[in-house]
Parts: structure tokens; C-alpha cells; sequence
């Protein structure tokens, strides 16, 4: 009868939870499924209630019996359940230190190529050093040899430049010599003259024969006293710079003043020049020499401003 009841409350109970969940889908009432769902459990504590009251001392043992191996069971499943979990999250755990491993083993092969990707960097970055002071080292050495040469070269120069010079000087000297030796000469022929004569006559020779385009516009020997005192006027038509106007009328001027070395009774020579290229009509230089024991000396000098 319990068992009756129990089968019968269970299926109610059932019929009344399906019932209820159409009607809350169809939004029927609600009532008439709960009703069901009440009795079917009040059904099953009743069977329930009668199954225990009509059983034996002998069927309670049994039935506790069962219970107690149904529960042995149910833990019996849960150790086994538990277990399987526990190996399972063992796996798992295993799983993920072995992606862990995995992950770190890739790590390091990552830093490992990084490390070996900055250490090819550097070594290239040293290289790219190393040949460039390699470079620069070249381009030194070659501009010290650039340099050693040139200044070999110049030094070549200087040497060709001063045996030239000395060239020059020699023969200067021996020009020299032959004009001290035609001086001789003509001082025979001065005293064989009146001063003024032979020095008026001296100049005029000596301009002729030395100085290139060079007139002489006026000459003045003045005597006092037995001393002589000479200003020449030059005309001098060449076109030149200031620089090469001063060097020019001032190598003319001193060679003139040489040249009277013989002509002890001139103690003074004034040398004055005319340059139309810079100043027509008016002189931009005079040259003044005096002498004393050892002949014609340079005393003086004045240029217009056109040619300082």
C-alpha cells in the first residue's frame, strides 16, 4: 500500500512540475499544477510514511542495510569521483607545467636569439668601427704623405729658387765688376772735364743706357763752394701699379746715386719723377742721397698719395 501511495505521489509530482512549467511558458493558471504538485508530494510522505509502519524489524535491518550500501556506494563513487578529479587536475597540473616548460624553453630560445641578434648588432656595430678608423687612418696617412710631398716639393723649390738666386747674384757681381771697371773708366774721363760738365754728361749716359722709357725733363748742378749739389727731374711713361711705380723709381734712384760714387765734389743728389700714368705734369717721388766716406748714401724719400 506504502509503495502504492509512493508511485503514485511520484508521478503526480512529476506530472505537476511539467504542468507547471507549460503553464508558466503558455501563461495559463497556475493553480490547478500546483494543487498536483502538492498532493504528489504529500503522496510520496504518505507512501513513504506507510512503507515504514508495515515493515518488519527483519525489513528495517534490510532496508538500512541497503541504505547504508547505497551510501557506501555513493561514497564509494565520490572517492572514485574524487579521485578521477584529483588525477585529472593532476594531469592538468601536469599539462600546464609542461606548457609552462614548453613556454619557458621558448622564452629563453626567444632570448637566446635576441641576445645572439644584439651580440651579431654589436660585433657588426664593431666592424662598421673598425673599418671606418681603419679609413681614417688611411686618409691620415695619405694626407701626411700628401703633405710630406708637397713640403718636399716646396723645399725643392726653395733650393732650385735660391740656387737661381745665387746665380743671379754672381752674376750681378760680375756685371757689377764690369761696371765698376767702365766707372774707372770714366772717371779717367771726368777729371779730363769740368765737373758740372762730366756730371751732367754722367747722368744723361747713365739714364740712356739703364733706365727703360726714362727722360730727363731737368737737370740742375748747382755749385758752392766747391761742392755740388744735383736735382734731376725725371720723366718715367710706363704703366704700372702704385707698388711696382715705387719699387721701379726707387731702384733707378739709388742706381743713379751709385753711380756718382766717383764724383767726390757732389756732396747732394735730389731725384725727382714724373709719371703721367698716375699724375701727368706733376712728380709723385723724390729720392735724396748725401754722402760720407764710403760714397752715395739714401737720406730721404717722399711719395705723392696716389702711389703710397
Amino acid at each position: 500500500m506504502g509503495t502504492l501511495f509512493g508511485l503514485i505521489g511520484l508521478i503526480a509530482f512529476i506530472y505537476g512540475i511539467v504542468a507547471l512549467i507549460i503553464s508558466f511558458v503558455k501563461k495559463r493558471s497556475k493553480k490547478k499544477p500546483a494543487i498536483i504538485l502538492v498532493a504528489g508530494f504529500a503522496a510520496i510522505l504518505a507512501g513513504g510514511a506507510l512503507l515504514d509502519a508495515n515493515m518488519t524489524d527483519e525489513e528495517r535491518a534490510e532496508s538500512k542495510a541497503r541504505s547504508e550500501e547505497r551510501a557506501k556506494e555513493r561514497e564509494e563513487k565520490k572517492a572514485a569521483a574524487d579521485a578521477k578529479k584529483a588525477e585529472e587536475k593532476e594531469k592538468e597540473e601536469a599539462k600546464k607545467a609542461e606548457e609552462a616548460a614548453k613556454l619557458k624553453e621558448e622564452e629563453d630560445k626567444k632570448k637566446a636569439a635576441e641576445e645572439k641578434k644584439r651580440k651579431e648588432a654589436e660585433e657588426a656595430t664593431k666592424a662598421k668601427e673598425e673599418e671606418k678608423a681603419k679609413k681614417a687612418a688611411e686618409e691620415k696617412a695619405k694626407k701626411e704623405a700628401e703633405e710630406k710631398s708637397k713640403k718636399e716639393k716646396e723645399e725643392a723649390a726653395e733650393l732650385e729658387r735660391k740656387k737661381k738666386e745665387d746665380a743671379e747674384k754672381k752674376k750681378a757681381a760680375e756685371e757689377e765688376k764690369k761696371k765698376a771697371d767702365a766707372e774707372a773708366k770714366k772717371k779717367e774721363k771726368v777729371k779730363e772735364k769740368s765737373a758740372t760738365k762730366s756730371i751732367e754728361n754722367h747722368i744723361k749716359e747713365r739714364t740712356d743706357e739703364e733706365y727703360r722709357k726714362t727722360s730727363i725733363s731737368k737737370l740742375q748742378v748747382n755749385e758752392n763752394d766747391g761742392d755740388y749739389y744735383v736735382q734731376v727731374f725725371y720723366v718715367w711713361d710706363v704703366k704700372n701699379r702704385a707698388k711696382s711705380t715705387r719699387s721701379m723709381t726707387e731702384m733707378y734712384s739709388e742706381d743713379l746715386a751709385a753711380s756718382m760714387k766717383d764724383f767726390d765734389e757732389v756732396k747732394e743728389l735730389t731725384v725727382f719723377w714724373e709719371v703721367p700714368y698716375h699724375v701727368e705734369g706733376d712728380n709723385i717721388a723724390k729720392y735724396t742721397f748725401g754722402r760720407n766716406d764710403s760714397g752715395m748714401y739714401f737720406d730721404d724719400v717722399w711719395y705723392a698719395p696716389v702711389i703710397r
